[in-house]
């Protein structure tokens, strides 16, 4: 009569583990970020900033600094009533607004505290995608509760977010891995929903339910899962909102943000890589391999390979510096450390369930 027991105390022991990882993650985030923020000594004006030309915080210089003040414009103006305050190439910008409307939840709304949110949530973003790799491991049968999840804290992309934070990616590649999770899970409800708001933080990311689709119809199903296509329904509805408001479609870049196949590549590694670009590039080349090697599911297969495809298309703006491509990238670091995690024994019991009543 004691087994119950047992596995149960061992079950609360693997909970604790996970949620340990998660704190631990955060708290790593939140001491980086708060770091950055601590480093900055000037108040620098900024005439190009759309939001913070003179800034009056600390925040707001860092945000300047990158396309983190476009993401704080969005926040300021969530329906984007005058486009104009959000800065050039607005169509494009405003394609992305799920970050950019929870920092105006988190702001409740006010101008001055959109910065400061921004800086909390790009902490909580990478804790939240350590605690989506967490429910994907466990999904695929991996050891969610190990801690080299945290090699994640590594990778070029939420290194990228630490040293530039305000950006949306770890937001973005947490929904998307949590769809992955779900659809493990066969909860296809919430899959769709992460998914679906995974693509209003960036669209590349709707290549996630694409394989999935792709991956069902490959396998000759009768009905194929059409059903994941609409996961594409909210960021469509949203881009046709911001064209009759602004005027713009998102590709409306001058930033040579896609090109020729290859050619953006070429170019940013002759013209402006630096060496730690190629260690960032190889890291992620890795990360996909392991990735490849490790996770046997077709649909995540399909996923690298479609991510395999943007990085071919994208131009030599992102390809310029570690901070962007990695940051695009960023899902393949995270399937990476989840391949390379170590396959969860048969006998262990799963967190939450309980093995052999009597």
């Amino acid at each position: 009569m004691s087994e119950p027991i047992t596995v149960t105390s061992d079950a609360r022991r693997q909970r604790l583990r996970r949620v340990l990882l998660v704190v631990v993650a955060t708290a790593i985030a939140s001491v980086g970020v708060g770091s950055q923020v601590a480093l900055v000594t000037d108040l620098t004006p900024d005439a190009n900033s759309p939001i913070y030309p003179v800034p009056q915080d600390k925040p707001e210089v860092l945000l300047n600094a990158h396309d983190g003040k476009f993401f704080a414009a969005v926040a300021a103006d969530p329906l984007l009533s005058d486009p104009d305050s959000i800065g050039p190439e607005v169509g494009q910008r405003a394609s992305r607004p799920l970050f950019s409307w929870l920092t105006w939840l988190a702001a409740l709304g006010s101008r001055d505290r959109i910065p400061w949110a921004l800086m909390a949530l790009t902490a909580l973003s990478i804790g939240a995608l350590v605690a989506a790799m967490v429910a994907l491991a466990d999904a695929l049968d991996h050891d969610g509760g190990s801690p080299w999840l945290l090699c994640v804290l590594g990778t070029p992309g939420v290194l990228a977010l630490v040293a530039f934070p305000g950006l949306n990616d770890a937001l973005g590649a947490a929904l998307a891995v949590v769809g992955f999770a779900a659809w493990k899970r066969r909860n296809s409800a919430v899959a769709l929903a992460a998914f679906a708001a995974a693509g209003l933080c960036h669209e590349a990311l709707l290549i996630c339910p694409l394989a999935i689709f792709a991956a069902e119809w490959l396998a000759e199903r009768r009905r194929p899962g059409v059903r994941w296509l609409l996961a594409f329904v909210p960021y469509v509805l949203w881009v046709g909102f911001v064209r009759v408001r602004v005027g713009d479609w998102p590709t409306a870049s001058g930033h040579g943000n896609l090109g020729a196949p290859f050619a953006g590549f070429i170019s940013a590694v002759h013209d402006r890589w630096q060496p730690f670009d190629a260690v960032c590039f190889v890291v992620i080349v890795l990360a996909g391999v392991v990735a490849w090697t490790h996770l046997r599911d077709r649909a995540l297969r399909l996923t690298l390979l479609g991510f395999a495809a943007v990085a071919i298309v994208v131009g030599p703006y992102p390809w310029a510096r570690w901070v962007d491509f990695g940051r695009i990238l960023l899902p393949v670091c995270a399937l990476g450390v989840v391949g390379a995690l170590a396959p969860r024994e048969r006998h262990q019991p799963q967190p939450g369930r309980l093995a052999g009543r009597s």
